[in-house]
């Protein structure tokens, strides 16, 4: 797989929060896919951005009219520990599909998030199929 030129754009930005955005031309269809990552209370390294972008951008495979994908990033301090959130909500047709999972680190917790909104929207897909929408 050659590696592609991608675009990061800082879209907001605040004392707590920055918010990125990137935008998916897909070569199968016409439908464009929007990713915004939104990030909390610490600043994101490129690296890190880059490994939500291709990530979430395979769940594309999964289904191809996927309009939007958001990803927040969270880092909560739980006492003795810190906990790596990572919410990622999924624009369909006529829904979302939402998941939240923690981890000792953003891309084990994203990894986590991505297995289970790949069932989700196989499982959306399959229900669409079943009236006739796909």
């Amino acid at each position: 797989m050659e590696p592609r030129e991608m675009f990061i754009s800082l879209v907001y930005k605040s004392n707590t929060i920055n918010k990125y955005s990137f935008t998916n031309y897909s070569p199968l269809n016409f439908y464009k896919m929007r990713i915004q990552t939104e990030v909390h209370n610490f600043e994101a390294d490129v690296q890190l951005l880059q490994a939500v972008e291709q990530k979430v951008s395979k769940l594309e495979n999964f289904f191809h009219r996927i309009s939007e994908i958001q990803v927040i990033l969270k880092s909560e301090n739980l006492g003795f520990t810190k906990e790596r959130v990572a919410e990622v909500k999924i624009h369909v047709p006529n829904g979302i599909i939402f998941s939240k999972e923690s981890g000792r680190n953003f891309e084990g917790a994203l990894s986590k998030a991505v297995i289970v909104l790949k069932l989700e929207l196989l499982r959306y897909r399959a229900k669409r199929m079943s009236y006739g929408l796909v």
